[in-house]
C-alpha cells in the first residue's frame, strides 16, 4: 500500500497498471497501490521537496562514438541523463559515478 505524502525532487508523480499490479511512480520508484487511488488522489498528496541549488553537479560525458556530448546532473542521490537511452541507469550515468569515485 502507499503511504503518504510522498516527497520527491523531480518528475511528478505518475500512475502505470500493469500486469502485476497498480503503481504510484514518485521518485523513481514504484509504489503499489489499489485501484481505488487516483493519480489526482496521488498528485493532492505529493509533497515535492525544494531542490538545492548549491548540490547539483554536472558532468559533460562523450557519447560511444563520440560524435554527441551528454549532460549527466545529479541533485543529492537523483541522478539525469540528457542522452535517448531508456535504461536507468544509463552508461552515462555510470561514467560519471566512476569519476566521482576517482
Amino acid at each position: 500500500m502507499i503511504y503518504l505524502p510522498i516527497a520527491t525532487q523531480h518528475i511528478p508523480p505518475a500512475i502505470a497498471n500493469t500486469s502485476q499490479g497498480r503503481y504510484a511512480i514518485m521518485d523513481g520508484k514504484w509504489y503499489e497501490i489499489g485501484q481505488t487511488i487516483t493519480l489526482e488522489f496521488v498528485r493532492k498528496h505529493w509533497k515535492p521537496k525544494p531542490i538545492e541549488t548549491n548540490s547539483i553537479k554536472t558532468f559533460a560525458i562523450k557519447s560511444s562514438n563520440g560524435k554527441e556530448q551528454y549532460t549527466v546532473t545529479v541533485n543529492g542521490k537523483y541522478w539525469q541523463c540528457n542522452c535517448p537511452s531508456w535504461k536507468n541507469p544509463c552508461k552515462h550515468i555510470g561514467i560519471a559515478k566512476a569519476q566521482i569515485k576517482e
